[in-house]
């Protein structure tokens, strides 16, 4: 719980609503779990009865795929760095 909070601070959204963004269902859950553990506690100190907790699932979009041959790591590094396309025909570099 505490690894969540930690990596996901959360954010006042309105004068009622806590708002974390969450990676993954499981952290959903398990937040969703400790919360009458933890919102009676933020209540009485923020001195808020109507404090609420809102989780919004976020994804990070594509997972990287890893690249196994010569010419798929050529590819990616040229993703991340055009130059090294003028570089291979420049050289006249064939990437096997």
């Amino acid at each position: 719980m505490a690894s969540i909070l930690n990596n996901h601070l959360p954010e006042l959204h309105s004068a009622v609503v806590v708002r974390v963004k969450l990676k993954n269902k499981t952290q959903d859950n398990e937040l969703q779990e400790q919360k009458p553990n933890i919102f009676p506690f933020l209540r009485n100190e923020l001195k808020n009865a109507n404090l609420e907790l809102e989780t919004l699932l976020v994804m990070d979009g594509q997972k990287p795929t890893k690249a196994f041959t010569a010419t798929e790591k050529a590819k990616m590094m040229a993703r991340k760095n055009p130059a090294l396309l003028l570089l291979t025909k420049k050289f006249d570099l064939d990437i096997e």
